[in-house]
């Protein structure tokens, strides 16, 4: 009997996952955290010279949209595993030297499902996979400040540029759809999207249990956003873990135009919010695993007909320090 009672109380205490971290409301959480300024931590990104991580960051997008009484949904699924080299530069900058592992997307619309894989692009004529495959075979570099604000990203215009050039003169048409889904897969993606959103929760002061600050910010892509976030120092672990929770209050940009390939002129009226849970590491400032889960709805209007669109998506970031 006291065996039982010991099993089902370890049950009970396991570690919560990302997702259970998460609030539903940024305010309960504020309310429930007690402040405590006894111990001060300064909070930075400083990972030191010369150490590599790994990273795999998983994004599931589900859109859904209402047209002549019938609902479309789209889901995309992407994965992508990179190394982190890290190095300063001459005004004390961290610079990341990025490679990519491996890039998978797969797609499903209705019964229509693609499965694309940079590693199998030599195989296939998808422009879309063969974008995955030239991006991991290039070099990344990104300069981030100590508060991991993105200063520069370089190495993706010339491959861009050198994958565009490989279109005929006469498909003008062909051209122009490959370079809009080489801004929205791979720049707005893979490669701003995602490392945006693993330095973004660092304030660059001083912290405390309790300690909360916001930050406005503008995201571009397929559907320009206006976006004002919260972010608490839920916890201080012992072992140096400091857990982030945010939440974030969407809304479209205005006057923006929404940049989907095959579509012009197509504007957007969307509001919503982003949740979030990080683990940080208090040393370097690096995430060690984060989870956010974004809403948002509202109306697309093409050729001037409102069309109700909702949009979820759930973004998980898992990394580590590779020792060698």
């Amino acid at each position: 009997m006291r065996l039982l009672f010991f099993l089902l109380l370890l049950s009970a205490c396991k570690a919560r996952t990302p997702e259970q971290e998460i609030a539903t409301n940024i305010e309960d959480v504020i309310k429930n955290t007690v402040v405590d300024t006894a111990k001060v931590y300064a909070l930075h990104l400083s990972p030191a010279d010369g150490t590599v991580y790994r990273y795999t960051t998983t994004n599931e997008t589900t859109t859904l949209i209402e047209m002549e009484n019938n609902k479309v949904e789209t889901v995309n699924n992407t994965e992508v595993k990179n190394l982190y080299t890290i190095s300063k530069d001459s005004n004390d900058h961290i610079v990341f030297t990025v490679r990519y592992d491996n890039i998978k997307v797969a797609t499903k619309k209705g019964d229509k499902e693609t499965e694309l894989n940079a590693e199998t692009a030599g195989l296939t004529n998808n422009p879309v996979e063969r974008m995955l495959n030239a991006l991991k075979d290039q070099t990344i570099t990104v300069t981030v400040s100590s508060n991991g604000a993105v200063k520069s990203i370089n190495g993706y215009e010339e491959l861009g540029y050198r994958f565009l050039s490989g279109f005929s003169d006469n498909d003008s048409y062909g051209r122009e759809i490959a370079r809009q889904q080489w801004d929205q897969i791979i720049i707005n993606g893979i490669v701003k999207g995602n490392i945006g959103q693993m330095f973004k929760t660092l304030p660059d002061t001083s912290v405390y249990l309790g300690f909360r600050w916001m930050v406005s910010e503008k995201q571009e892509g397929e559907l320009p956003m206006d976006i004002e976030t919260i972010f608490l120092i839920k916890e201080i672990n012992d072992d140096g873990k400091i857990v982030v929770a945010s939440e974030s209050k969407m809304k479209s940009a205005e006057g923006a135009i929404t940049n989907i390939p095959g579509q012009k002129d197509v504007s957007a009226t969307l509001t919503g919010k982003r949740t979030g849970i990080a683990y940080v590491n208090g040393n370097s400032g690096m995430v060690e695993r984060s989870h956010y889960t974004t809403k948002i709805s509202g109306f697309v209007q093409v050729m001037g007909i409102k069309t109700p669109m909702t949009l979820i998506r759930k973004l998980d970031i898992k990394g580590a320090q590779v020792i060698k």
